[in-house]
């Protein structure tokens, strides 16, 4: 009895919830002409029987789940349930949490530090990459569920946690106390100059820290002489609309349009403006996308296009114009529900066509080449003119001025498996490396430039896989040892000079981004064509 009472009690509560969706005007439900109210109790209907009377014990979360995205299916790709669990982690990616400042993995049952904030409380106390955490205010915590790990070491901003944390080449484990602070996960990958006049930033993600980020690196470049920007947007796949704005305001100069909604209720519709306070110096610029660069990143892309600002390059983007407004819902989850379209300042829409395709067909035409191919071609979209009369278009989202395809580079089959495997053989041998070798290397240049996988090394890694009992054959080891050798560089970089260091090998094999350097010209005589002297 108690049973069938809850099982009622679950179906009302979600008929309600649904109700409330639809909307209430002074205490009634409003006239539906289609009967909706008796569809709504012939789903709980259903729902009952199942939960009582289906062959098999169901989860009733899940079937009311797919419920849920089932009612979304037929609406935008964007739109989305997000579950609490998820929606806690996108949050927290964008907005920051109180925590240590540290990503981690399970590995052989122990909680090893992929990555360490580079002005989070770990780092401030030590922590590297490769440290192994075995204890927690000295409870043991090898063989703890990856899902526990974030309520034992996130908490109020100022409180104090214990971690007793293994390093290679140490006789034994050591503790370390940890204040937790709020930490912004950063946006700027990393900002350095290429050469004496080059300035090169990626960005990652527009977060509520983004802009802030963005004016430091650029203060930082500035001082060293920076004359020229590469301002790297590839596979940034976006974020909040206000920090995109705020992007773009750093490039022009004021009183300029940046973007603008259209949505079915006023409160959707806006205009954003650039401003005279954030301008920074009007030096060439160049930025660079791809098919991964989507939403905030093309509003950015499209604002600078239009106006003639700078030079994009790469290839054409994702092709994200749906704005999503954020819905939390009482179960600790939220609903991203489109309430907009954006729209470049010269009328563009970017968004790619969604109509009558599924959602897998929709994200896979992004990345299968025959389906983009078909879908970018230009004359089959809407043309549009930048403020000073060059065409553009619309329909399916930035097209660079310059194009330039990614390197067709695949990673084989083996280092795939190394880099997917739970023991994460790549970042184990990397650590033991920087552990034993850390003073041999000057700079990261030197290191980039003359590193190799020299026998003695290659040795080091095959004892390295030999320990955590990975499988693999002499003669495979050697048929991809350029290949294995450039991700063991990277993760080594990483090690000794974190995100700056990786990201400095990354772009010393980037076809893209060597083609760019050599298009500053163009970028200058675009700007000095349409006035930004």
């Amino acid at each position: 009895m108690l049973k069938r009472k809850c099982s009622y009690l679950l179906v009302l509560a979600f008929v309600l919830v649904i109700i409330a969706f639809i909307g209430l005007e002074n205490g009634y439900i409003k006239a539906q002409t289609d009967n909706i109210y008796m569809k709504i109790k012939v789903i709980g209907e259903i729902l009952n029987a199942v939960r009582n009377n289906y062959v098999e014990k169901v989860d009733s979360n899940k079937l009311l789940e797919k419920a849920i995205n089932g009612m979304l299916e037929g609406l935008d790709p964007h739109t989305v349930y997000v579950p609490p669990e998820r929606f806690t982690r996108m949050r927290d990616n964008f907005a920051g949490y109180g925590g240590i400042g540290i990503s981690f993995l399970i590995v052989r049952n122990k909680i090893t530090v992929m990555s360490v904030m580079e002005h989070g409380p770990s780092k401030k106390v030590g922590i590297e990459p490769g440290d192994r955490i075995i204890k927690i205010n000295g409870e043991s915590a090898i063989g703890i569920k990856i899902e526990d790990v974030p309520k034992k070491l996130k908490g109020i901003p100022g409180t104090k946690v214990t971690v007793t944390i293994e390093r290679e080449g140490w006789d034994k484990p050591r503790d370390f106390v940890i204040t937790r602070a709020h930490v912004d996960v950063e946006s700027v990958q990393t900002a350095y100059m290429i050469g004496d006049d080059i300035g090169y930033i990626k960005l990652n993600k527009f977060s509520s820290t983004t802009a802030e980020e963005l004016e430091k690196a650029l203060n930082k470049l500035e001082k060293q002489g920076m004359k020229k920007l590469l301002f790297d947007l590839r596979n940034n796949t976006g974020g909040y609309l206000n920090e995109a704005v705020a992007v773009a305001d750093k490039f022009l100069s004021g009183n300029k349009k940046i973007v603008y909604t259209r949505g079915r209720i006023r409160s959707s519709n806006r205009e954003e403006y650039s401003t005279d306070a954030a301008t920074h110096e009007k030096f060439p610029l160049i930025i660079l996308i791809n098919r991964n660069t989507a939403s905030a990143s093309e509003i950015v892309s499209g604002a600078v296009q239009d106006w003639d600002r700078g030079l994009i390059v790469g290839e054409t983007s994702f092709g994200k114009g749906l704005v999503q407004t954020q819905i939390k819902l009482s179960n600790g989850g939220a609903l991203l529900l489109t309430t907009a379209k954006y729209f470049t300042p010269s009328g563009r829409l970017i968004q790619r066509p969604y109509k009558n395709k599924t959602r897998e067909q929709y994200r896979r035409e992004a990345y299968n080449d025959s389906l983009r191919n078909a879908l970018i071609l230009k004359e089959k979209r809407p043309m549009f003119k930048t403020n000073g009369g060059r065409v553009v278009y619309g329909g399916g989202g930035i097209t660079p001025d310059v194009f330039i395809p990614a390197s067709n580079d695949t990673v084989s089959f083996f280092l795939r498996n190394l880099l997917s495997s739970n023991d994460i053989p790549i970042q184990t041998y990397a650590d033991k490396y920087a552990a034993k070798y850390k003073n041999l290397w000057i700079d990261a240049d030197t290191f980039i430039k003359e590193f190799k996988l020299i026998d003695r090394i290659l040795n080091e890694f095959k004892e390295t896989l030999n320990e955590i009992n990975y499988k693999f054959d002499e003669k495979t080891l050697q048929t991809y040892r350029e290949e294995l050798e450039f991700w063991l560089k990277s993760e080594i970089a990483y090690q000794l000079w974190g995100n700056y260091g990786k990201q400095k090998v990354f772009n010393a094999d980037d076809i893209q981004l060597k083609k760019s350097l050599k298009l500053f010209d163009k970028a200058k005589e675009l700007m000095i064509k349409y006035g930004y002297k």
